[in-house]
């Protein structure tokens, strides 16, 4: 039995979410870098390949990053739009009326 085959079965898990890497010859790091940003949620993906050595951060790997910050920042927006929209609405409408009451 291969050895990524017995890691497979003890941590149980698929090949596809392995990834055989050798640190001390440097093979293997840009294939570990791309797995693990696709593996990453949205707001962590950018950070990650920001901080990692250039050499390994493929250009796939910043295009995969790079979608994840905007991603988060615009359901943050949305959210915040949604959460406050009463609020934000009645005070605008409360603020017209004054504006253009005697209108």
């Amino acid at each position: 039995m291969s050895f990524l085959r017995c890691v497979c079965r003890s941590f149980k898990i698929t090949r596809s979410q392995t990834c055989a890497v050798s640190a001390e010859e440097g093979c293997g790091l840009i294939t570990l870098v791309e797995t693990i940003v696709r593996t990453l949620p949205n707001e962590k993906k950018r950070s990650f390949t920001r901080e990692a050595k250039p050499g390994n951060v493929s250009s796939g790997a910043w295009e995969a990053a790079s979608p994840g910050l905007w991603k988060t920042v615009k359901s943050a927006a949305a959210t915040i739009l949604k959460e406050s929209w009463e609020f934000v609405s009645s005070k605008l409408s409360s603020l017209a009326d004054r504006l253009l009451g005697w209108w």
